[in-house]
């Protein structure tokens, strides 16, 4: 389906895979079987404790989700961050120096999927974070893992580990 949406194969640049942490490794999984198909795609992923999906809330059962895009305008630009205590402004720049921009721009969206438990300070990251660049172009929605463990979040074609935010 993503494929006769976007072209074909080749056509893919990138994707983000959402897995339920009831899934356990099925999203990891499916984005190696993906970045088989889809050589030179970027491919990003973790998991929640449910994912809204198909018109439901999947929660305490398997399911995997997928974002995919092309290259062009418009198109996603994934950063994995460290994990951790995080200044609010050296996270602001990392996450514009990659988009070569020094500050969000109309139209701009940052999803931001934090580990929700190997976060330190969540909640005052994003109340010194939001105020400073506008708030309302921000966006997500905290990771979890199985079993309550830290999240993982995974890239492809490098694996940035555990308890480490994925943008």
């Amino acid at each position: 389906a993503v494929e006769a949406a976007l072209g074909e194969s080749s056509a893919v640049a990138g994707a983000f895979v959402l897995a339920t942490a009831a899934a356990g490794g099925a999203g990891e999984a499916v984005g190696r079987l993906l970045a088989e198909r889809w050589p030179g795609a970027e491919l990003f992923g973790t998991t929640f404790e449910g994912l809204v999906l198909d018109g439901r809330v999947w929660q305490d059962e398997p399911a995997v989700a997928l974002l995919a895009w092309t290259e062009g305008p418009g198109m996603p630009v994934p950063i994995v961050c460290a994990g951790g205590e995080r200044d609010p402004d050296v996270l602001a720049k990392e996450i514009f120096s990659a988009c070569d921009r020094v500050a969000p721009r109309a139209g701009d969206l940052v999803l931001l999927f934090p580990d929700a438990n190997g976060t330190p300070a969540l909640r005052p990251l994003l109340d010194r974070f939001s105020p400073a660049f506008g708030g309302t172009w921000l966006a997500g929605a905290a990771a979890t893992g199985v079993d309550g463990r830290s999240s993982h979040g995974w890239a492809i074609p490098s694996d940035p580990g555990e308890s480490e935010l994925l943008l």
